[in-house]
């Protein structure tokens, strides 16, 4: 991995965390936004931040079992590192382009294969897509009319984010069924960069490419055979969404609020997540705070809205991928 690049990546992250809080609070009190937030229960909110990094935990769990099914098995510790690894990395990178090749840095150093490290992965990602297309979908059944009423102008970010999940379950869906297009899209990319000169050895790049297919083949046609795998990790995926879409309601039982119920907050929670993942900045900085800052103006009313911005970020992703950085060195170190 490229240290220089993982701290250029880190710190233009933390840049941007600020420039939206300074936008967001420019007009606020402070004063204000300190006493609703010192109001609320700090037990509730120390349980939402101890379940969200249960929900990183489980990408962990789920590697140690989709490993062991590719006859790579592993420590639970190695595994929740290459889980922590990945929720650091892809939320500091745009586009959450850097957490998979991190995974992949860390496996292949405990000599997992890259073919079986990618199966692997890509066995999770159709999980987790699974998960919140699932999940949003069963909210979103008896809530539409409440999500239609409250994403307002976010409503095409919120169609594009869901057709984002859906092509892309179809696209890890053929790359198990089909991992041939891995080899054709390959020689694809490597051909058009070596006419404009991006690469200089395209030979090495296609002999490279088509070993690490072979084992891709291998492992998938391996993965189809045993589809049952899906049914082992698939509960431990639903629940990490549901953990990742309830943040809000922690927090709006903090604030000793009432009007709304979870479902409520699991189908506008689900909202903003996906609106956010329709626009790639790292993290969905920025973009999340907006949507926060809208679709749950009528949930916490003008008193809270700030404060529940500050507080469905900090405990839903900044504190979070913070304590995954933390782990991911550690857990290397040991």
């Amino acid at each position: 991995m490229n240290i220089k690049s993982s701290i250029k990546s880190t710190c233009l992250y933390v840049l941007l965390i600020f420039t939206v809080f300074a936008l967001l609070l420019r007009e606020a009190n402070p004063h204000d936004i300190f006493a609703a937030v010192s109001r609320a229960n700090i037990a509730v909110l120390t349980a939402a931040l101890a379940l969200m990094i249960l929900a990183v935990s489980c990408e962990g769990f789920n590697l140690k079992k989709l490993l062991k099914v590719l006859h790579h098995e592993r420590s639970l510790r190695e595994c929740m590192r290459y889980a922590f690894a990945g929720h650091y990395f892809t939320s500091v990178t745009p586009g959450a382009s850097g957490g998979q090749p991190a995974q992949l840095y860390y496996m292949s150093k405990d000599g997992i294969p890259a073919g079986s490290a990618s199966v692997a992965l890509l066995m999770y990602n159709m999980s987790y897509h699974i998960g919140i297309i699932g999940i949003y979908a069963a909210a979103l059944a008896f809530r539409w009319h409440l999500v239609g009423e409250m994403v307002g102008a976010f409503r095409a970010l919120l169609i594009a984010g869901l057709a984002i999940h859906a092509l892309l379950l179809l696209f890890f869906l053929a790359l198990i069924f089909r991992p041939g297009m891995i080899a054709s899209l390959g020689r694809f990319l490597t051909n058009v960069f070596a006419k404009i000169r991006f690469i200089k050895h395209p030979d090495k790049i296609e002999n490279s490419l088509l070993s690490y297919v072979e084992h891709y083949r291998e492992s998938a046609e391996y993965i189809k055979n045993n589809l049952s795998i899906f049914l082992r990790i698939q509960p431990i995926t639903f629940l990490q969404v549901a953990i990742i879409f309830s943040v809000p309601y922690f927090i709006f039982n903090a604030f000793g609020l009432s009007g709304f119920n979870i479902l409520d907050l699991i189908a506008l929670q689900g909202s903003v997540i996906i609106i956010a993942d329709a626009v790639p900045t790292p993290g969905g900085v920025g973009i999340s705070e907006a949507a926060i800052s809208t679709v749950y103006a009528q949930v916490f009313g003008s008193a809270f809205i700030l404060p529940s911005v500050i507080l469905c970020r900090l405990i839903g992703y900044y504190l979070p991928v913070a304590i995954s950085g933390i782990m991911t060195v550690t857990l290397a170190s040991k």
